[in-house]
C-alpha cells in the first residue's frame, strides 16, 4: 500500500509541476509588465482541456476497477474463475494497465491562442483539442519540446559546454533555436533580426547547424550556443529538414511556442506573448 501511495504522490507532483510551470512564467512576465493582456488568460485556455481529459481517463479507470462487479471479481480472484466472471477480471487487468497517454509525453496546447506554427498557418478550420495527443504524432507548436542528444558544441557563452537540448532549455526565459547552415550572407537575415527585439534576459539564442556542414563559415557572435547536429536528432525530433533558416521558440515551460519561417512569424509570436 505504501508503494501505491508513493506512485500516486509522484503523479500528483508531475501534475503540479506541469500546471505550475505553465502559469509561473506567465505570471513572471505580467509582474514585470512584459506580458500582453491576454497572456494570463491563456492559462485556462491551455490547461482546461488537459484537465478535462485527465478526469475522463481517471473516471474510466475508476469504473473498471471499483464497480460492484469488478470488486466481486477481485474478491474471488483466488477461486476458480467462472465464465461469467471473465469479463470482470478482464476489467481489473485493464484498469491497472497504463497506456501511452498516461505517460503524459504528448500533452499539448496546439489549439492555444498564444502558439503559432508558420508551417501550418494556411490550414483552415479549428484545431482539434486532442489534449493528450497520440503516440508518434508529428511535432507542432504547442507540443512539448523534444530533446536532442549528440550535439557538438562549437561556441558557447556558458561556463560549461553541453551536448543535449534538455540541458539548454531555461525555466527563466525563452530559448530561440535557430536552425540553419551557419552562413547568413553579407548581412543578417530579417528572420534573425526579428529576434533582436527580445533582450537576453527574456531569450537565449541557440544556433544549430546540420551535420552536413563541414566548416561553419560565420559563427553567430550574439548566440549563447552554436551546436553541430552531428547525429541529426535535433532536426529529426523537431520534424525539420536540413537546409534553410527556421526559428523555433521554446517557452520556459518547455513547450514549443512558435515555429517561424520568416520575420513576420517571429513578430507574430512575440507580439502575442510580450509587451515590449
Amino acid at each position: 500500500m505504501d508503494s501505491v501511495r508513493s506512485l500516486f504522490r509522484l503523479g500528483e507532483i508531475e501534475l503540479l509541476t506541469i500546471w505550475q510551470f505553465n502559469l509561473g512564467w506567465k505570471v513572471a512576465l505580467a509582474t514585470k509588465g512584459q506580458a500582453t493582456p491576454g497572456l494570463l488568460a491563456s492559462y485556462e485556455t491551455e490547461r482546461i482541456p488537459v484537465i478535462a481529459e485527465m478526469l475522463n481517463i481517471t473516471t474510466s479507470l475508476y469504473k473498471l476497477a471499483f464497480t460492484p462487479a469488478a470488486q466481486t471479481a477481485l474478491e474471488n480472484a483466488s477461486e476458480a474463475a467462472a465464465a461469467k466472471k471473465a469479463q470482470e477480471e478482464n476489467n481489473i487487468q485493464r484498469a491497472f494497465f497504463r497506456g501511452w497517454k498516461l505517460f503524459q509525453l504528448d500533452v499539448n496546447y496546439r489549439w492555444s491562442d498564444i502558439v503559432f506554427d508558420e508551417r501550418f498557418a494556411s490550414s483552415s478550420g479549428e484545431i482539434a483539442k486532442n489534449a493528450y495527443g497520440a503516440a508518434g504524432q508529428d511535432l507542432r507548436a504547442g507540443d512539448r519540446a523534444p530533446d536532442a542528444p549528440g550535439l557538438i558544441c562549437l561556441q558557447t557563452k556558458a561556463e560549461s559546454a553541453s551536448s543535449r537540448l534538455f540541458d539548454i532549455y531555461s525555466t527563466a526565459k525563452h530559448t530561440a533555436l535557430i536552425f540553419g547552415d551557419g552562413v547568413v550572407g553579407n548581412g543578417r537575415s530579417a528572420l534573425l533580426g526579428a529576434l533582436d527585439v527580445l533582450p537576453r534576459s527574456l531569450c537565449q539564442k541557440v544556433v544549430i547547424v546540420p551535420s552536413s556542414v563541414e566548416d561553419v563559415v560565420a559563427l553567430h557572435t550574439e548566440a549563447d550556443y552554436v551546436f553541430k547536429d552531428a547525429d541529426g536528432y535535433a532536426h529529426k525530433n523537431f520534424g525539420l529538414s536540413e537546409g534553410g533558416l527556421i526559428v523555433v521558440l521554446v517557452r520556459p515551460d518547455a513547450v514549443v511556442g512558435a515555429v517561424a519561417l520568416s520575420d513576420a512569424g517571429v513578430h507574430k509570436y512575440v507580439s502575442t506573448v510580450f509587451s515590449l
